[in-house]
């Protein structure tokens, strides 16, 4: 179980997901409903939905939109935890391959009682996340082609239609990225301009009046 030093969780979060998990061999993890500090329960945005069916219907309901992937945040099976080569990884979207992992291995679930607050302020919150795992030119491109890769590593016996769609899922991921980086750097020349413009006419200012 990850936890950070602004995150919060409910009294009675490990009692109701300890007991869950007792009685459900089957899966691998469980949670509490997630929002961050400054939002809402929102099981789509948050990416905290119950993950269940085959591991291929797992995958494809894993991919299902853009989220915030709050099933890192659940309380895990340790022995399954234990044979995650992805737990020490740091990538972009490393936290989303540790769930993809643990989708493979079995169910995980969502409990209605107790619930997780997580800090809004966090760089995974933030556009800048791009710049900070930015190594090469493909990864103004291709952000995701580290996840890409260890997709087809985890889920490694599917089917070539299977393996289709994921790629065009990853196809429209790195175009939201692509678009989400675009508007922060157009915004970002937009306000230094703004800043330069003042700085000379405040300049401009002080020269006329001395």
């Amino acid at each position: 179980m990850w936890a950070a030093d602004d995150d919060i969780r409910s009294a009675d979060y490990l009692e109701v997901n300890v007991s869950f998990l007792d009685q459900n061999l089957d899966f691998v993890a469980s949670t509490s409903p997630t929002r961050f500090d400054n939002g809402e329960f929102n099981e789509v945005a948050m990416g905290d939905a119950s993950l269940d069916g085959d591991r291929i219907t797992r995958l494809f309901k894993f991919f299902d939109t853009w989220h915030a992937n709050g099933r890192f945040y659940s309380l895990i099976r340790r022995d399954v935890l234990e044979g995650c080569m992805f737990v020490t990884s740091h990538f972009l979207a490393s936290d989303w391959a540790l769930v993809l992992f643990l989708a493979n291995h079995g169910k995980m679930h969502k409990a209605k009682e107790g619930y997780v607050v997580l800090g809004s302020q966090g760089v995974s919150n933030s556009v800048d996340i791009f710049r900070l795992f930015r190594k090469s030119a493909i990864d103004y491109f291709l952000p995701f082609h580290n996840l890409f890769r260890v997709t087809f590593t985890i889920f490694g016996d599917i089917s070539l239609s299977t393996r289709v769609h994921i790629t065009w899922i990853f196809i429209k991921l790195s175009y939201i990225a692509y678009v989400s980086q675009a508007r922060f750097f157009y915004l970002r020349r937009k306000w230094l301009v703004r800043v330069v413009r003042l700085i000379r006419r405040r300049k401009v200012e002080a020269i006329t009046q001395g």
